[in-house]
């Protein structure tokens, strides 16, 4: 791995759901790279007793001996300023991705909630979809978003607890066929607002989903990465950029660490390389 890789990762959910149960499994992502980003929702930060767990990822990620970047998601809103990145002279778009729908998550059962939250919050700016820039929706977003709070407390984690949020996003069945269409669509999504607001980008990277995926690259549009999350079944994939090349790899969970796994695929960063 070269030394000036920047690996992008998404969706810990540190200590909520089925997420990252210990901070320490994530110590083999970090060897050999320059800076590991965490592409949003690191962790539950909208509820009143979260603030234990953001004092500690904080603490435990400042003593990383690599660049640790945060970008916020719909979870974690207030983890840092950053809602968006680009790399290699903005070939490469990162951000989490509930900006790329008008209610966040449509899945939800906050999602009527977020969609009227996320309205007055770009009404207030007075913009909209088509019209504003990309700060002031990602702006927008954030502010909703802090504004929604937290429907579960994250640090009631008791397994008849966890399954009854299990039932709550099954039932009624209306919810699972929305993430199930959100999947379907979220790489056509992704590309129409790559080509709105970063034109330049020929791979998007975003989570949100929990859904990992490459959609490669057809006509004019960018090639599409979903890094999944690091909840089961699914899991995630990471995003190495060096240099040169784009690399997407599995992450794979031995022992109780998760490690960077086979690659999947790789890409060169240059137009028209081998």
């Amino acid at each position: 791995m070269p030394i000036d890789t920047v690996r992008i990762v998404s969706d810990l959910h540190y200590c909520d759901r089925a997420g990252v149960r210990k901070l320490s499994s994530l110590a083999p992502l970090m060897e050999g790279i320059k800076e590991l980003v965490l592409n949003g929702d690191s962790l539950e930060m909208r509820h009143e007793k979260s603030a234990p767990y953001t004092e500690e990822i904080r603490t435990f990620f400042a003593q990383a001996p690599i660049k640790i970047t945060f970008v916020a998601g719909n979870h974690d809103p207030e983890i840092s300023p950053v809602m968006e990145l680009s790399f290699a002279q903005e070939a490469v778009w990162v951000t989490h991705g509930d900006v790329f729908w008008d209610s966040a998550a449509p899945w939800s059962r906050q999602a009527g909630q977020m969609r009227r939250l996320i309205a007055e919050e770009r009404s207030r700016r007075r913009i909209d979809e088509s019209s504003g820039t990309l700060d002031a929706l990602l702006s927008a977003h954030r502010s909703a978003n802090i504004r929604s709070g937290a429907p579960h407390d994250p640090t009631r984690r008791a397994l008849p607890l966890r399954l009854m949020r299990l039932a709550g996003n099954l039932f009624p069945p209306a919810q699972p066929l929305r993430m199930l269409s959100a999947w379907q669509q979220g790489a056509a999504v992704a590309r129409v607002w790559a080509r709105r607001h970063r034109p330049a980008a020929r791979f998007v990277v975003f989570g949100h989903l929990h859904f990992p995926g490459v959609w490669i690259a057809s006509g004019d549009g960018p090639t599409i990465v979903n890094t999944g999350s690091f909840e089961p079944p699914l899991g995630g994939l990471c995003v190495d950029l060096s240099l040169s090349r784009f690399v997407v790899r599995q992450i794979e969970k031995r022992r109780g660490e998760f490690h960077p796994g086979r690659t999947l695929h790789d890409f060169p960063l240059a137009p028209g390389g081998d």
